[in-house]
């Protein structure tokens, strides 16, 4: 505020003092500015420095000015890694030996509930390929060349897709039980593909045992050819146990297997009996049947085959597994 506006300049001009300004009631009088006063600070932005005439025109005088301002760095945020956890292999423990390794467990396996399905998977899958052939044989009787060509195609592949998943699932008992085992978890999955490799066990004693039928077929000729289904009868097991044990199925011949003919006689024994019955009924149960119809045969043979199938290879595990008890108490006496 200025005060310019309370002094006479005719007084001024005579040089007489110019009285004070009236101040109103209830107000305080403003008192003058000293000269050792300092002005009191305004608000309006600095002016820059001048640059001299002397210096460069592109040269900055106050680079502290025009400088970009560094923003403060933040702090870095602490990542907590969680630890890399491990995974914890586990194995279910093995359940105490049956009292009775080639009963208890045996003939009711597939009916377990975990094997319930499987059971149902492979009776579907034989029961279908049977009908089938049975209709390819009255096609032929028949006349019908053409339906009969057209039968044939889908009845291989289904036959094909049933026994290499029997062929997987049998190996998968046979594996499982040997170790002790009684419920089977690891069924085979994914591509039929993949299962139809494990027919090559299988399907290498099948095979020998049957050349080697023919050769005893060929030495007694005999009708009904008993001594050569023998020889198949007994030799089948050996030749498979042998390339389950060797790993390879062309290593049709072990001997461990062999040894154990003489060591665990007894468990060789109970098996050729209990699996000759299975066969016997099987076989029954066909001849009484076809006296009906082959329809009735094929409806009815086919469930009783795949139950009989997984309670070979049961019974073949349950070998597996008394073999391998007896070969050891057999080392630890020689042992001892």
């Amino acid at each position: 505020m200025s005060y310019g506006r309370y002094r006479d300049p005719k007084k001024q001009a005579a040089g007489r003092p110019t009285p004070p300004p009236k101040v109103p009631s209830g107000s305080q009088p403003a008192q003058p500015r000293s000269p050792q006063q300092p002005a009191p600070a305004t608000t309006d932005p600095p002016t820059p420095p001048r640059r001299s005439h002397d210096s460069d025109e592109y040269t900055l005088q106050t680079p502290q000015e025009y400088a970009l301002r560094e923003e403060p760095v933040a702090a870095p945020i602490p990542i907590s890694v969680p630890p890399v956890r491990q995974p914890v292999i586990t194995q279910d423990p093995l359940p105490d030996p049956p009292s009775l390794p080639f009963w208890t467990g045996v003939f009711s396996f597939p009916f377990y509930l975990q094997s319930l399905g499987v059971w149902m998977l492979i009776a579907f899958g034989l029961t279908v390929g049977a009908l089938g052939l049975v209709l390819c044989i009255w096609c032929l009787d028949q006349g019908l060349t053409l339906a009969f060509r057209c039968f044939v195609i889908p009845l291989f592949l289904i036959i094909a897709f049933t026994c290499s998943y029997a062929s997987a699932a049998c190996m998968a008992i046979i594996e499982t039980t040997a170790d002790g085992y009684d419920h089977v978890d690891n069924w085979p999955t994914g591509d039929w593909r993949e299962w139809v490799w494990t027919l090559a066990y299988p399907g290498t004693a099948i095979v020998l045992s049957l050349l080697l039928g023919w050769a005893t077929n060929a030495i007694l000729p005999l009708h009904p050819p008993i001594p050569a289904v023998a020889v198949v009868f007994v030799s089948f097991p050996i030749f498979l146990l042998s390339a389950l044990e060797a790993g390879s199925p062309i290593i049709p011949v072990s001997m461990a297997v062999l040894d154990s003919l003489v060591v665990a006689w007894w468990g060789w024994a109970m098996f050729y009996i209990e699996t000759g019955a299975i066969l016997v009924i099987w076989w029954t149960l066909i001849f009484t049947t076809q006296l009906e119809s082959l329809w009735l045969t094929a409806f009815v043979a086919a469930p009783v085959l795949a139950a009989g199938l997984m309670i070979y290879a049961r019974l073949l595990g349950r070998l597996a597994w008394y073999i391998d008890h007896r070969m050891s108490r057999a080392r630890d006496d020689e042992d001892d």
